[in-house]
């Protein structure tokens, strides 16, 4: 196996990919009950020379994550091993109320971009990378991940900004992965004000302020992604359970929140 210095390969067998090539053909107890080209896994009968991957494992401190390749089987196995993986992409925000590519602005104050995703090849294995920028130049950022297709957010560090997901976003070997944010304006931002009270039930039924500090959070009913930043509700400091919370714009398009 050719592959670069300080790399781990880990071979497996892709049980139960997409590919047409793959089958698994009846259940078994064990290779007895297979026919000769195939031996028992614990999800049934297969030919262990099909759907064949490899997981070459990197220096992660130089940021080489993991790479998956997809392999034929026989006496050797040659891999052409990138160089480390990126995300990159750039960060901007509106500087109106509606949606204008000709009237953005560069974002570069403090960010943390999440990436959360799976591999293409090996089901069931999971990926999550993040970033802290605590500047950008002209919004550009870039951090290292592994092969795969993720669900990527921006958060700024400024609480009235809501945060922004892009998804389907996939890196490749030797190909980085590339995905832009574009964070509304002040006056682009879904604002959700209120006041959280708790119930005391009794006749009649009471509602008065919390009396503890509690966060608050829009959240996608169907993603689970956040909608708004946490949001702190302290009535320690004079208040009485007001909030304010600064949504994506997305949310216009969303039945519940």
């Amino acid at each position: 196996m050719r592959a670069a210095a300080h790399l781990s390969a880990l071979l497996l067998m892709a049980s139960g990919c997409s590919s047409a090539d793959y089958r698994v053909v009846r259940t078994c107890h064990s290779d007895d009950d297979c026919s000769t080209s195939e031996i028992c896994f614990p999800e049934g009968c297969a030919d262990p020379g099909v759907g064949l991957v490899v997981e070459v494992t990197g220096n992660n401190s130089t940021g080489l994550y993991e790479q998956d390749f997809a392999i034929d089987a026989g006496p050797v196995i040659n891999l052409e091993v990138a160089g480390p993986l990126t995300l990159v992409g750039q960060l901007q925000r509106e500087r109106s109320a509606s949606v204008d590519p000709t009237n953005r602005a560069v974002y570069t104050e403090a960010v943390q971009i999440f990436a959360l995703g799976s591999s293409d090849l090996i089901p069931g294995l999971t990926r999550a990378y993040q970033g802290s920028f605590a500047q950008t130049e002209n919004g550009v950022f870039s951090m290292p991940i592994a092969s795969g297709t993720y669900r990527v957010t921006a958060q700024a560090s400024n609480s009235s900004v809501p945060p922004i997901t892009e998804f389907n976003v996939r890196a490749t070997s030797g190909k980085p992965a590339s995905v832009d944010f574009v964070f509304p304006s002040v006056a682009g931002a879904v604002v959700l004000g209120g006041r959280l009270v708790r119930d005391r039930t009794g006749s009649p039924a009471v509602e008065t302020s919390i009396e503890t500090p509690m966060d608050l959070q829009a959240i996608d009913p169907i993603t689970g992604d956040a909608l708004s930043q946490r949001a702190l509700v302290n009535p320690t400091l004079g208040g009485k359970g007001d909030f304010i919370l600064s949504l994506a714009p997305s949310v216009r398009n969303l039945s519940s929140v």
